[in-house]
C-alpha cells in the first residue's frame, strides 16, 4: 500500500497543480535507490513535484528503507516483480502533474545541476516537444550514447552483435544506431531516448497511452518513442541537462544492452512495428551470430587466462540468447 507523505519537502508551497511526477521503479537496489532519492530531493528546487517509488518485490528491504528514510516519498509495494513497464504504469495511469518522468533507481542528479526543473522549463518553452531526455553520463564522465539514438533495425542489430559498431564508432554506417559519429553535445530532435531518464507531457499519456506492458524489461522506450513520434510530437534531446547513470558504469560488460531480456524486447518491438516476417529474420540472424560468438569466445578461453572469467560470462550470455532464439524459453 502507498505510504502517505507527511510534511513533504518534495511538494513545495506552490498551491497549484504539480509540475512533475517522478516515477522510480526499484528491484533489489536499496543502496543506490537511497542515493538516487537523496539527490532528487536535494537538487530539485522551485517546482512542485512528487516522487513515487514502485518496489517490485525486492528482497533487500528497499521498501523498508524508503518508508523509514523518505516519508515524503509515495511508496507502492508490489507482491511480485511486474517488470519495468507495468510498474511504471501503476503510477502513470493516475498522475495529476503536468509532466511525468521515468527515472532509474541507479541514477543521480548532479550537484547544482537543477536538472529536473531545467527539463520542466525546457518543456514549458517548447510545447511541440512530447518527450525530453538529458545527457546521461557514466561515472567516468563519458556519455552513454543510448540516451539519444535511432530506432533499431536489422542492420544496427548486426553491427551491435558483431562489434562493428564499437570498432568503427565514427562511421555513419556502422555507428547508425547510437549515432556514435555525433558527439551528443548539441540539442536536437532524435528518434529515441533512454528510459533511464525520460520526461513526457501528461497530454502524451492521454493521447498516446502508457508504456506497453508486453515489454517486461527492454524495448519499451523504443516502442514509446515510436508511438509518441507517430502522434505528431517531437522527441528531443538536450545535452545542457545532464544526470549520472551509475548502472551504466558496466558499459564494457554485456548485461545492459546485449542480455537475453533486452533481446526479447527487440523481438517484441520488431514484431509490433515491422511485422512477423521481419522479426523472424532478426531472430534467425541473432541466433546465427550468437552461435558464432559462443564458438569464438570459447576457443579463446584456454589461451587467455587473464580474461577467462570475462570470456566465460560472454559465452554464458550468448548461450542464453541462443537458447531463447531457438526455443523461446
Amino acid at each position: 500500500m502507498p505510504n502517505a507523505p507527511t510534511s513533504p519537502r518534495n511538494v513545495w508551497e506552490n498551491p497549484g497543480p504539480l509540475d512533475l511526477a517522478v516515477v522510480i521503479v526499484s528491484y533489489n537496489t536499496r543502496d543506490i535507490l537511497e542515493a538516487c532519492l537523496t539527490s532528487v530531493l536535494a537538487e530539485t528546487k522551485g517546482i512542485a513535484f512528487r516522487v513515487y517509488v514502485v518496489d517490485n518485490a525486492s528482497r533487500d528491504k528497499s521498501a523498508d528503507m524508503v518508508r523509514r528514510k523518505f516519508p515524503e516519498v509515495t511508496l507502492r509495494e508490489n507482491m511480485e516483480n511486474l517488470g519495468f513497464s507495468k510498474a511504471n504504469n501503476l503510477v502513470l495511469a493516475g498522475i495529476e502533474a503536468r509532466y511525468a518522468m521515468l527515472l532509474n533507481s541507479d541514477t543521480k542528479i548532479l550537484p547544482g545541476s537543477h536538472a529536473l526543473e531545467a527539463m520542466v522549463a525546457f518543456m514549458d518553452a517548447r510545447p511541440e516537444v512530447g518527450a525530453l531526455g538529458p545527457k546521461i553520463l557514466f561515472e567516468d564522465g563519458t556519455i552513454q550514447l543510448h540516451c539519444a539514438r535511432r530506432f533499431p533495425d536489422l542492420w544496427t542489430s548486426f553491427c551491435q552483435l558483431t562489434t562493428l559498431a564499437r570498432r568503427f564508432p565514427g562511421n555513419r554506417l556502422t555507428g547508425r544506431y547510437l549515432m556514435s559519429w555525433w558527439d551528443h553535445e548539441d540539442a536536437r530532435e532524435v528518434e529515441c531516448l533512454l528510459g533511464a531518464c525520460m520526461m513526457v507531457r501528461r497530454e502524451v499519456l492521454e493521447r498516446v497511452g502508457l508504456l506497453d506492458e508486453a515489454f517486461f524489461l527492454g524495448g519499451e522506450d523504443n516502442d514509446w518513442c515510436m508511438r509518441i513520434g507517430r502522434d505528431g510530437w517531437k522527441v528531443f534531446y538536450n545535452p545542457e541537462i545532464a544526470i549520472l547513470h551509475i548502472g551504466g558504469a558496466s558499459k564494457n560488460q554485456m548485461q545492459e544492452h546485449e542480455g537475453k531480456e533486452l533481446h526479447i524486447g527487440y523481438w517484441k518491438y520488431f514484431r509490433k512495428h515491422h511485422g512477423l516476417a521481419y522479426a523472424l529474420a532478426w531472430r534467425m540472424m541473432t541466433a546465427s551470430l550468437a552461435l558464432a560468438l559462443i564458438v569464438i569466445y570459447a576457443l579463446q578461453m584456454p589461451f587467455r587466462a587473464a580474461r577467462r572469467g570475462a570470456l566465460k560470462t560472454l559465452v554464458d550470455v550468448y548461450s542464453d540468447i541462443l537458447v531463447w532464439c531457438l526455443t523461446g524459453r
